[in-house]
């Protein structure tokens, strides 16, 4: 059994979810400003829910990469194959 992909348009497709990476690196950086000065004692509070949400961001941001990282690689071995015997596609799962 073959199959065909076409590699233009996998990237095209997942340049919307590359696009999320700005977004959250720009996020990141509001992280320190969002845990608030001066706030007596919602201080601590306000830190962990910061701290939190910077946390957060890190794990969708390595989700981004990962996914960059198994969609290059499963286009790789898709062009190395004949896109019929060759390879498992792991990233397809």
């Amino acid at each position: 059994m073959g199959i065909d992909i076409e590699p233009g348009s996998v990237l095209n497709a997942w340049r919307i979810g590359r696009q999320a990476e700005a977004d959250l690196d720009d996020a990141v950086t509001q992280t320190t400003a969002a845990s608030g000065t001066g706030l007596a004692g919602l201080q601590s509070t306000m830190t962990a829910a910061a701290r939190t949400v910077a946390e957060v961001l890190a794990v969708a941001a390595a989700v981004v990469d990962e996914t960059t990282s198994t969609i290059d690689g499963c286009l790789a071995e898709y062009a190395a194959s004949d896109g019929r015997s060759a390879g498992r596609f792991h990233g397809l799962r």
